[in-house]
């Protein structure tokens, strides 16, 4: 060397590494197949999952963990885990789950929503009176008066009450949810009109 003098110096942590890997291949092979093995279940485990959610009638908001995700029909990727689930439609009661997300597959909900309802309770003149109510989306019921605290759909309903020998009369009803409604019916005799034509 010329009696020049000799720097040395500390191995590196990477050149220690590389030489314990080249000493010890055979366990350093073992601990990188378990650390994939480990990961590859992780991410099984915790791989997001599909919520499907149907409802009838469709259109009725969706709120996961207390937040408006959108509107049935609908599909969403959720961590797995239980959730929270609210079905929201108007003049509908809402809709609670608790449905858990599988991992990587579709967990299913399909929910039929009840109407909300309130009491209607009716007298009439004379005593007896068939009504028939038809709301604003078709729906047709039919009721007898008197009745009390009948179970009614909510919403608005065009009533058409006819009694034998009376004029019919047509009217108008608005059902609110949770709600007591109380309705007199009034319907006027023919025979009034029988004595004005000339009857007997």
């Amino acid at each position: 060397l010329a009696g020049e003098p000799i720097l040395a110096r500390p191995a590196s942590l990477g050149y220690r590494l590389r030489k314990r890997v080249a000493r010890n291949r055979l366990a350093t092979a073992a601990i990188a197949l378990a650390m994939s093995l480990l990961g590859l279940g992780l991410w099984f485990a915790f791989a997001p999952g599909t919520l499907a959610i149907e409802s009838t009638p469709a259109g009725a908001e969706v709120w996961v963990e207390g937040k408006r995700v959108g509107r049935t029909p609908y599909a969403g990727r959720w961590i797995p885990g239980q959730r929270t689930l609210e079905l929201r439609l108007d003049d509908y009661e809402t809709e609670k789950d608790f449905p858990v997300v599988e991992s990587g597959g579709e967990t299913r909900v399909v929910r039929t929503l009840r109407h909300e309802t309130g009491r209607l309770t009716l007298t009439s003149e004379p005593s007896e009176v068939g009504l028939e109510l038809t709301r604003s989306d078709g729906r047709v019921l039919k009721v007898a008066a008197p009745a009390t605290d009948q179970l009614i759909e909510t919403g608005t309903w065009r009533v058409r009450a006819t009694a034998r020998n009376h004029f019919p009369r047509e009217l108008t009803l608005e059902i609110r949810p949770g709600q007591g409604h109380r309705r007199h019916v009034t319907l006027n005799a023919l025979t009034i009109w029988s004595q004005w034509a000339g009857g007997p």
